[in-house]
């Protein structure tokens, strides 16, 4: 499967350089307790800013502090190794975690969007009368990495789906409105979204997305999760408590919302043996 990515600009279209390329430096800051976050589909165009957004709230609760991370090796090499935090991160980069890193961690909550801990995603298209096979060789647009993206495709697609999820073509591009965006002016003739942002999308862009057909969606799957180091429950408890306590103030909801999370609920035996490796 190739791999591509915009590295220009493209006239009279939203995908800007500075998105792609003006990316924040972020300093990994060592404290007490942190709050790591690394989630490829959460659409964030300010690292600097969620930053210091959650950093300006922790502080009121202790010395606690918020990092936020672009890169997924950089992120498990340095969150994954501290015992001492927490961490929220997508379910599926949970549930793919090497064992021996995955057993230090107990997941403990999981985020909610509208009530709900789970979302679906969609394969759409500008090709006219869709089907399967025209999807081989085509040119796919997404904002996930392009690891969840061949695990997601793999799963909507079939068990038998390898020899046309591997001629896909994927596009990257830094947010969900941006791969549709992709589809309806013809830099892809596929895009991989949720369903939520296919419906926003419809309601701010009627005349671009009359001509957009979903193919495929995918079963349910779960929102990000937070998980605990196993050996330090108790230590990591009021840190969790600040994170739950976001929900219940205006500032907290709001920063919240930069990550895409409403609220959160406890990881019960069901979400566990549903959704969980």
């Amino acid at each position: 499967m190739a791999f591509l990515n915009i590295k220009s600009c493209l006239t009279n279209y939203s995908l800007s350089c500075s998105l792609l390329l003006n990316a924040a430096v972020i300093n990994i800051t060592h404290a007490e307790s942190m709050i790591f976050f690394y989630n490829p589909e959460t659409n964030i165009n300010n690292f600097s800013l969620l930053k210091r957004s959650f950093d300006s709230y922790l502080s009121k609760h202790g010395e606690y502090y918020f990092q936020p991370f672009r890169n997924r090796s950089t992120f498990e090499k340095h969150a994954l190794s501290d015992d001492k935090s927490i961490v929220i991160m997508s379910s599926w980069h949970y549930n793919v975690l090497p064992e021996e890193i995955k057993n230090k961690y107990i997941p403990y909550m999981v985020s909610t969007h509208n009530g709900s801990y789970t979302y679906k995603k969609v394969l759409v298209t500008n090709i006219n009368s869709p089907s399967l096979d025209k999807l081989k060789g085509s040119r796919l647009a997404t904002s996930s990495s392009i690891e969840y993206t061949q695990e997601l495709l793999s799963s909507i697609l079939g068990k038998k789906s390898t020899e046309l999820v591997g001629s896909i073509n994927i596009l990257k591009v830094p947010k969900d409105i941006d791969a549709l965006m992709s589809v309806s002016f013809g830099l892809a003739s596929v895009s991989l979204t949720s369903e939520r942002n296919l419906s926003n999308y419809n309601k701010i862009n009627p005349n671009h997305s009359r001509n957009l057909n979903v193919i495929k969606t995918s079963n349910d799957l779960l929102r990000p999760l937070v998980i605990v180091p196993r050996n330090k429950v108790d230590e990591t408890t009021n840190l969790v408590s600040v994170l739950n306590s976001m929900v219940k103030e205006e500032s907290g909801k709001t920063y919240l919302k930069m990550i895409g999370v409403d609220s959160w609920v406890k990881v019960n035996k069901k979400i566990q043996r549903r959704y969980l490796k």
